[in-house]
């Protein structure tokens, strides 16, 4: 396989796109990358697909099955990302609305 070929194989792998976008959002929420280092990851988990995909055409990989385990990993990732980062706002939401003194908004019955 020839690396125009691989490249040609990775563009087409919508599920590989969508995991490294995932990652590196995951990434970026948790703070193990900044928003300037964003750039850098994605360039190497695009490199690191495109190794892939060399490796699958020597090895006899199914690329189209593979992808679509990709797809519901990504999906996966950005679901609990969304509710993770959820409820983290629900807290600072309560606290803004407290401070701003919004009785039936911001009222606690917790002890």
């Amino acid at each position: 396989m020839s690396l125009n070929d691989a490249l040609t194989a990775l563009a087409g792998l919508a599920g590989y796109a969508a995991l490294v976008t995932a990652i590196v959002n995951v990434l970026k929420v948790v703070g193990a990358i900044k928003d300037g280092q964003a750039t850098a990851v994605v360039s190497l988990l695009q490199v690191l697909g495109v190794v892939f995909v060399i490796a699958s055409g020597v090895f006899g990989f199914k690329l189209g099955e593979i992808d679509s385990v990709l797809a519901l990993v990504s999906n996966l990732l950005v679901t609990l990302t969304a509710i993770i980062a959820g409820v983290g706002w629900s807290k600072i939401w309560h606290y803004v609305f407290k401070a701003a003194k919004l009785p039936v908004v911001s009222k606690s019955f917790s002890v």
